[in-house]
């Protein structure tokens, strides 16, 4: 009777080892999912970036309605709040641009057209290359929602170039890691 019970006991901690096992797995792999993406690679302007495959691409007429300068965007798909946006300037005149100028320039950049809008962090972005950058996150209100935008803004002596994405602060959270890995993987040359 002794030995039967010892091995029903073995037989338990076998099986509540595997479940654990194996849950830990599912749990450690849940996050490491690759995301499929689409790579851009675009020599004309200088510029590599890689954006999520649920993003779609936005149509071209009207992201220039929108703005001129725009050159990419993206949004989920049948979501009209939440997208990623890459545009460009031609510089005047090369130099140094500083990142804390980037900053506040493109702080009240977004200011023009969103008052409200409030700088909650930012940090410096190093290029090479004498391409500067700063990252911004910032908040503000449009048609009473609240907004979270991410803009990454760099310069070199040709052209500066913003990448943004937003979405009501409701979502951020669910796009977070798009948006991160969509502004991490912007390449200037």
């Amino acid at each position: 009777m002794n030995k039967l019970k010892n091995r029903k006991l073995w037989l338990f901690a076998i099986v509540a080892i595997t479940f654990f096992a194996a849950l830990t797995f599912f749990f450690l792999t849940k996050g490491n999912k690759s995301v499929e993406v689409n790579k851009i690679s675009d020599n004309s302007i200088g510029l590599d970036f890689e954006i999520s495959k649920d993003f779609e691409r936005m149509d071209q007429e009207a992201l220039k309605q929108m703005n001129p300068r725009f050159i990419y965007g993206f949004r989920p798909k049948d979501v009209d709040n939440v997208s990623c946006i890459v545009s460009q300037t031609e510089r005047p005149k090369p130099g140094f641009v500083s990142p804390e100028f980037l900053k506040t320039g493109t702080l009240e950049g977004i200011k023009k057209s969103n008052p409200d809008a409030k700088l909650e962090t930012w940090e410096e972005k190093d290029f090479g290359k004498e391409t500067s950058g700063a990252l911004l996150e910032v908040f503000y209100t449009e048609n009473e929602v609240e907004i979270k935008r991410v803009e990454l803004v760099a310069t070199n002596d040709l052209r500066t170039t913003f990448a943004y994405c937003y979405s009501p602060k409701s979502l951020y959270s669910f796009y977070r890691s798009t948006f991160g890995k969509f502004i991490s993987s912007i390449k200037i040359y």
